[in-house]
């Protein structure tokens, strides 16, 4: 994780992915679903930033 800037997470596992990034020292912002994730994330872009959209496992609540 040594070039993630920040991590947005969301869905039913986003304390276990907020919890390895805050050990890691990166910036966790949790969002309620995939549709404010990606506003999220338009709020924390900079220019030339690469943006991963990486789901890590199923998601029921989504």
């Amino acid at each position: 994780m040594e070039n993630v800037r920040a991590m947005v997470v969301f869905g039913q596992t986003k304390a276990k992915f907020a919890k390895l990034g805050n050990s890691q020292g990166k910036s966790v912002i949790e969002a309620n679903n995939v549709e404010d994730a990606v506003d999220k994330v338009q709020d924390i872009i900079e220019p030339n930033d690469v943006v991963l959209l990486s789901p890590a496992c199923a998601s029921w609540d989504q």
